[in-house]
């Protein structure tokens, strides 16, 4: 079965929240010890094109980065824009989550930032497992996922269009047939309405987004100066959630 995400591109920026910087930070809060970002392994999970990982590459050349993402069109995208940019320290590898993940080894920093709430439970089991196993006894886990009650309004705008795009096989299709039918359903919702209003706000927030396009063959310069050109872009109402403790292995 062809991953969709082989065929659409999903849009990639760093994500300061995930950035060691930032979970040094809150770790010095807590009187944790933690990796320097000068010398230390990052490992993300679901990296995509890697332009996260990148754009913390950059400022630490001594320091190890690895991307997974079972999607290999993203990550061969990625690689040609490491390539191009001369990041040596920067590995994207095309792999499934519930493969064996034991030649990766230990990492300081795992990070899994727009995953756990869109998988499979096996998936999500297989997550946990990994951050369990490859997180060094005083590593960080960065994991964000969407919560109920605060996203009810974003997953039944999803489950809208969902019905709307059922039976149709094409993902370039499909995503402009349930965008179409949101707009069309926004237009007859009324402002003056509490509940409406709060789905507007919602639906104008995945409208607003960048429509979905395919997977181009692009060259590295390409596609580094689109990086750029995303860099600046932020936006999720994802909950993040900092694992503090010392790693142990998770019960299911």
């Amino acid at each position: 079965m062809t991953n969709p995400y082989d065929l659409v591109r999903y849009p990639n920026w760093p994500v300061s929240e995930t950035h060691p910087a930032s979970l040094n930070t809150f770790a010095s809060l807590y009187g944790r010890p933690a990796a320097q970002l000068s010398a230390c392994r990052v490992l993300e999970i679901g990296c995509g094109e890697g332009v996260n990982l990148m754009s913390m590459a950059v400022g630490a050349p001594k320091s190890e980065f690895v991307g997974i993402d079972l999607a290999e069109a993203p990550v061969e995208m990625g690689r040609t824009m490491a390539r191009a940019a001369g990041l040596a320290n920067v590995t994207l590898l095309a792999r499934d989550l519930c493969e064996d993940t034991s030649d990766l080894g230990e990492f300081d920093y795992i990070i899994a930032h727009g995953v756990y709430a869109w998988v499979p439970a096996v998936v999500q089991r297989a997550l946990m497992q990994v951050a369990a196993e490859r997180l060094r006894p005083d590593g960080l886990f960065f994991v964000s996922y969407n919560a109920l009650p605060g996203c009810r309004l974003r997953q039944a705008l999803r489950d809208l269009m969902l019905s709307r795009a059922q039976g149709v096989s094409d993902p370039i299709e499909r995503l402009a047939i349930a965008r179409e039918a949101l707009a069309r359903f926004a237009q007859t919702w009324s402002a003056d309405d509490p509940f409406q209003n709060a789905l507007i706000g919602e639906a104008r927030d995945i409208l607003e987004r960048p429509r979905a396009r395919a997977i181009p063959r692009r060259t590295g310069r390409d596609l580094c100066a689109a990086a750029r050109e995303r860099s600046g872009r932020r936006g999720s109402r994802r909950r993040p959630h900092l694992s503090l403790r010392r790693k142990t292995k998770p019960q299911f």
